[in-house]
């Protein structure tokens, strides 16, 4: 699925999930050819001005990247980035990035109120992802979906690794020896047959983890 500027697409690995900001890009680009452009006629006007201030190639040049730091300032909205995957997720925020495996996460949570999601982590500390944005709506709730969509999966395969390691364990007590048995011995004393049959029941316990999205209480800034 590609809608905007969010694609959910199937490998071989499992489902891949990368988004990015929407109407930021709508806004961003505007604002930033006009601080580019207001720069730019400003540094040529200097040259020309008549008001008795010595301007020279240097303050003209000087005046144009100021206009570039401004534009690149007003682009900053378009850097956030998130990428997930089978294994964790990539968030990228307009000045740090981070890697987090999906078994470091809790929750990928949408408080009530909020701009962006987040990851909740341990100990109530928890992560922003600034590449999702309220204000893109669907497209906003169809990448919180695929990104609980592949945190669930993998809880579900450490849950499915963790019943495999448990049922292969025998919690059966041992077994007496045939021979060295008290069945044994009765058979030889009494009639050939032996005094009876001895059952044992085994129960394997495993433990299942069931993983839910939990949603926090406060917003993230």
């Amino acid at each position: 699925m590609d809608r905007g500027r969010i694609r959910v697409s199937e490998r071989s690995s499992g489902q891949h999930v990368q988004c990015r900001p929407y109407w930021a890009r709508w806004i961003a680009i505007p604002v930033a050819a006009v601080l580019l452009g207001v720069s730019v006629y400003a540094a040529t006007r200097l040259q020309a001005s008549d008001t008795g201030v010595d301007f020279r190639v240097s303050d003209q040049i000087a005046m144009v990247g100021l206009g570039v730091v401004l534009a690149l300032v007003a682009l900053s909205p378009m850097r956030p980035r998130v990428r997930a995957d089978a294994e964790g997720v990539s968030v990228r925020n307009v000045l740090f990035s981070r890697r987090f495996d999906w078994g470091e996460v809790r929750s990928v949570s949408f408080p009530d109120g909020a701009s962006f999601p987040r990851l909740e982590l341990a100990e109530d500390e928890y992560y922003s992802v600034l590449a999702v944005q309220a204000m893109d709506r669907q497209r906003a709730v169809d990448a919180v979906r695929g990104l609980r969509r592949l945190h669930r999966a993998a809880l579900s395969r450490v849950a499915a690794a963790g019943q495999a390691g448990t049922g292969g364990e025998d919690d059966s007590p041992p077994q007496p020896d045939a021979a060295d048995g008290p069945a044994a011995d009765g058979a030889v004393a009494g009639d050939g047959s032996s005094g009876g049959e001895d059952r044992v029941d085994a129960t394997v316990r495993t433990d299942v983890c069931d993983g839910t999205d939990g949603a926090g209480s406060s917003s993230a800034q």
